[in-house]
């Protein structure tokens, strides 16, 4: 984050892995005169927030969750971390969790015709792997986005995740620039949920 010229420090949120936005603000638009004009230095909460979270732990709470409303108070509690806040969430390792697990259920069903067939086979089972239901996630997935709003970013790792983090830094960064140059591009925005 330093080398994009970000200040970085450390809060105390209600849950880990939560990632606040604050802006230095040292002008603000003028829309007479459309431009920028000086003022006092204030500091401002934007409204995107960055949750990561590492596949396991949203596996444990989507899937394996026997109340079924697991993800469902963790999604509450990220957003009252910072009320009113819009949430972006980094997925990490999800993909290859997922495939991990079609491995696993494909050397057991390996295993089984070869036992059928008269030959002895050994397979190493990872019964929580097997118990993943890839359905499960898929509406999961679907459901954060389209009921609770949250836009969804997967990564594949941790590498990925920070780049992710920083280019999403960078580009909450810019959104008061792209809307004062171009003041319709709000109701673009708002249209189709990007920046």
């Amino acid at each position: 984050m330093e080398s994009l010229g970000i200040d970085t420090r450390e809060w105390t949120s209600c849950l880990h892995d939560i990632i606040k936005f604050v802006r230095k603000v040292k002008g603000e638009w003028d829309e007479g005169a459309g431009m920028f004009r000086p003022c006092d230095e204030y500091r401002r909460d934007e409204e995107w927030i960055v949750h990561w979270m590492k596949a396991d732990k949203f596996v444990d709470l989507a899937v394996f969750d026997e109340t079924g409303m697991a993800l469902q108070f963790h999604l509450e509690r990220v957003r009252e971390c910072v009320s009113g806040a819009k949430v972006l969430f980094v997925l990490e390792g999800l993909g290859s969790l997922l495939s991990r697990a079609k491995n696993a259920r494909g050397r057991v069903h390996d295993a089984a015709v070869r036992t059928q067939l008269g030959e002895s086979s050994r397979t190493k089972r990872d019964e929580r792997l097997l118990e993943i239901d890839m359905e499960k996630v898929e509406e999961t997935l679907i459901e954060m986005q389209l009921v609770h709003e949250i836009r969804l970013i997967q990564t594949s790792s941790s590498a990925d995740s920070a780049e992710w983090i920083s280019i999403l830094a960078a580009d909450i960064a810019s959104i008061p620039y792209k809307f004062a140059a171009f003041p319709s591009c709000e109701l673009i925005e708002d249209a189709h949920g990007g920046f």
